[in-house]
């Protein structure tokens, strides 16, 4: 094929081709929490993290979990807010609203003065139910 000839055919393949209206197309990762996990004894770990959805008063909380999760070292601080969702949702069966947690989530890792000293009774509880659930997550190997 001739250079004009190659422009022409590509012209005519992007030209054909539906759009998505400028959004990136990307695949989405999905592992299940067994993959995410760093425990010897994840089914107690699976338990508890059970446990702390069903206390849950909030969607948000979830939020909290990941963040007791990564400072009991249970995983690991590079797993993304969405991959963490939705492996919380396979697990559970349920379906999390991930906007709210993940602005959360975006506080506690990103503006982590703010989560930490906030007189905010929002993010005084938030303090709370980590620091709860890290002693839970410790106790487990």
């Amino acid at each position: 094929m001739e250079d004009a000839e190659l422009k022409q055919v590509m012209k005519n393949t992007l030209g054909n081709t539906k759009g998505n209206h400028g959004r990136g197309t990307f695949q989405q990762e999905e592992q299940s929490i067994d993959d995410i996990l760093v425990a010897d004894d994840k089914e107690t770990l699976k338990m508890a993290i059970l446990m702390a959805l069903n206390d849950m008063e909030h969607e948000y909380e979830t939020a909290y979990i990941k963040a007791a999760l990564i400072r009991s070292h249970h995983l690991d601080p590079h797993v993304s807010f969405s991959l963490f969702i939705r492996a919380i949702c396979t697990f559970s069966g349920r379906e999390y609203k991930h906007d709210a947690a993940q602005r959360v989530d975006t506080v506690i890792y990103h503006d982590e003065k703010k989560f930490m000293t906030s007189k905010n009774s929002k993010w005084q509880r938030g303090r709370r139910t980590v620091s709860y659930l890290v002693e839970i997550f410790d106790a487990i190997q």
